[in-house]
């Protein structure tokens, strides 16, 4: 399935993903659109790179690695080929934050709310 990738913006225009990739090395930031790439090319995705969170209400995960980095992009799929991509850190643990995963879902539902 093909998808297009939309980064979240705040009411006021913010957007937490985009300020997450810019803070990135150069090297990094390709990384990150590439694997954006792939997503919207569809096609097989391995869950390492595109998973549905389990435990979460419908958070998705996007998985990147370059090195010995990871770095993952909370999203949600909007009208079923839409992935708006929420916020983006580097992932120190096994377990991604609570914290990082609540504010995802307050976003979703502010998104929701003014895109349905």
């Amino acid at each position: 399935m093909r998808y297009e990738i939309e980064l979240y913006e705040t009411v006021a225009g913010k957007s937490p993903a985009a300020k997450f990739i810019d803070s990135l090395p150069r090297v990094r930031r390709v990384k990150v659109f590439a694997t954006f790439d792939r997503i919207e090319e569809g096609g097989d995705l391995p869950v390492t790179i595109f998973r549905k969170m389990s435990g979460t209400k419908d958070l998705w995960e996007i998985r990147i690695k370059e090195n010995k980095d990871i770095f993952r992009f909370l999203s949600f799929l909007h009208n079923g080929r839409l992935v708006v991509v929420i916020s983006g850190f580097q992932k120190k643990t096994e377990k991604t934050p609570l914290q990082e995963i609540k504010i995802a879902e307050a976003r979703k539902k502010e998104y929701l709310k003014r895109n349905h």
